[in-house]
């Protein structure tokens, strides 16, 4: 028994053209290049869809006094759950912080002000910027880690390259591809290798998530007040 099935992106690529019609000895450069082209634009359509968790990479800024902003990753697409780690007195505690709007930090009347950071702002720029408030002080150490999803790898062709996908994501990447190479070279089979695409793509990321259980919690404090 062998579980070492991960073709490289010529191959996956060959197969999706063959899918459209192109069979292999009548593939050229061109259709290549077309190849790269929509593996990363696959990649691409993926990465806005949902969080998907060979993506989520853990990551730590260590925090300065007074400097609210930081500058993350360029590859980094969205933020998923942080948390600030405060050392005092050689002892460390573990808190989470939650994410504001734009709107609701510029409602903050201080955004200098300076105390143990409770909330955060991530600004979806290029490169993100991540801003806390309020801003660190200088009565303990703080280092602010987070889960990020971040961008795949480049789809490269040379050197019999493969993807950086999990096993379970290989069936639909190919017919995601096979359906983005059917504008170009197979119209007609367009609408149908999209409906298989879809349906593959649903079926993998049915699992692609923490399977723990889920508590809601009504806030009640405040009816006793």
């Amino acid at each position: 028994m062998t579980t070492s099935f991960n073709p490289d992106i010529g191959s996956l690529g060959a197969f999706a053209l063959g899918r459209c019609g192109v069979r292999r000895p009548e593939i050229t450069t061109g259709h290549l290049a077309d190849v790269a082209m929509a593996a990363n634009l696959v990649q691409v359509d993926w990465s806005t869809s949902q969080p998907n968790l060979w993506q989520v990479q853990l990551s730590q800024v260590t925090l300065v006094q007074g400097e609210p902003s930081y500058t993350l990753p360029p590859n980094l697409l969205f933020l998923l759950d942080c948390y600030l780690t405060i050392t005092y007195e050689g002892v460390s505690t573990d808190r989470i912080i939650y994410g504001v709007s734009r709107s609701q930090y510029a409602t903050y009347p201080n955004k200098l002000h300076e105390a143990p950071p409770t909330v955060y702002w991530f600004d979806r720029i290029v490169p993100p910027v991540i801003t806390l408030y309020p801003a660190p002080d200088g009565n303990a150490t703080y280092v602010l880690s987070y889960y990020g999803a971040m961008q795949d790898s480049d789809t490269n062709l040379p050197g019999a390259a493969t993807t950086s996908l999990p096993y379970r994501m290989m069936s639909p990447f190919a017919d995601a591809l096979a359906a983005k190479l059917a504008l170009s070279y197979a119209p007609d089979k367009y609408q149908m290798l999209a409906m298989v695409a879809e349906r593959s793509y649903r079926a993998a990321t049915a699992t692609e998530n923490e399977n723990v259980p889920l508590f809601i919690t009504p806030g009640v404090q405040g009816y006793y007040h």
